[in-house]
């Protein structure tokens, strides 16, 4: 009711964009944009990872490809490759 007289409190941690491949387990952020081809861009976003989307990183294969993110409630698994293509802002 009164969040219009206090301002929002600030981060004290700096927002950081990495590549999804990079972000380690548990790590969350939100897609900002993605960085490929049209083929590849396509099909990354007919999978769900359209800017906006919250990513968490869940796990990764044994050799660390593929990796399984979780895409705004749901799961999806990723060649590496398509992992860093997609950019995303951490805090």
């Amino acid at each position: 009711m009164f969040a219009f007289l206090f301002p929002a409190a600030k981060s004290e941690t700096p927002l950081q964009i990495k590549s999804l491949a990079e972000l380690e387990v548990g790590q969350t952020g939100r897609v900002i944009k993605i960085a490929a081809k049209e083929p590849l861009a396509l099909h990354i976003l007919e999978i769900g990872l359209v800017t906006g989307a919250q990513v968490r990183y869940l796990r990764a294969a044994p050799l660390g490809d593929p990796i399984q993110v979780e895409v705004d409630g749901f799961l999806l698994s990723l060649r590496k490759k398509e992992a860093e293509a997609v950019l995303i802002e951490t805090e």
